[in-house]
């Protein structure tokens, strides 16, 4: 509140009004037991607003709290006590640079966490203009593989989960796991295709060759190949064949 309502971004009589009115509260609440002349009061006022103009009117009484509370590290020893029940621009000059030591770190904080929300909104803006503008264009982007898949292969895959949530999509029972198998055998030949060119063209080198031929057995690369090639297969039979 005190970083969006700074004494040095309002109205100088406003703000000097706001000052004398929270010294006045301030210095009655935490230890002043004799009268406050109207120079001293100046004085003060005139110290927060030169001096002090980073902080909120509201951030005066927080200093005060955060005192009394032993919340306050910095203050130097024999200073920012009222002695003898007396409010004074030193004593309040102590107080509030102790508040502003420990204010910064968690100012800091704060801009740094406004920041984050900041940017995560924009963020999360451009994934929204981004989502209108597929949703603009799939229909196209349908009509087009439609008319120039030959097979499996022209099908982007990234099209199956838009195609799926809209319903152009249905699977019998069991098809899903027989257009899975289909794929993994096709994963699986891919691998093995890709090693038999290799060794034919030759100068691949030792290194590259054991690398193609460990991915013929590895199940994992193999299975997540297969999975996306199921996505493939499954756009070119229900939206391509199907048309």
């Amino acid at each position: 509140m005190g970083y969006n309502a700074q004494l040095r971004n309002i109205d100088p009589a406003f703000a000097a009004c706001a000052v004398q009115v929270e010294l006045e509260r301030v210095a009655e609440s935490y230890g002043a037991r004799q009268d406050i002349p109207d120079t001293v009061f100046s004085e003060c006022t005139q110290l927060v607003l030169s001096k002090f103009s980073g902080l909120g009117a509201n951030e005066i009484r927080e200093a005060y709290r955060m005192k009394a509370a032993g919340e306050l590290e910095s203050i130097p020893k024999g200073r920012g006590e009222m002695w003898g029940g007396s409010f004074n621009a030193d004593q309040l000059g102590a107080v509030l640079t102790a508040y502003m030591e420990q204010r910064r770190k968690a100012l800091g904080a704060y801009l740094r966490h406004k920041q984050e929300e900041m940017e995560a909104a924009e963020k999360a803006r451009i994934k929204q203009r981004q989502q209108e503008a597929f949703d603009r264009e799939f229909p196209a982007l349908i009509a087009k593989m439609q008319e120039n898949a030959k097979d499996w292969r022209d099908c982007p895959f990234w099209l199956f989960e838009a195609a799926w949530k809209r319903g152009l999509i249905r699977l019998e029972p069991g098809e899903k796991e027989s257009i899975l198998e289909d794929a993994r055998q096709l994963a699986r030949l891919e691998a093995q295709n890709a090693y038999a060119e290799a060794e034919e063209a030759g100068g691949l080198g030792v290194f590259r060759m054991r690398e193609l031929r460990k991915a013929i057995e590895d199940e994992k690369s193999i299975e997540a190949r297969a999975r996306t090639i199921a996505r493939q297969i499954t756009l070119y039979r229900k939206i391509v064949i199907t048309k």
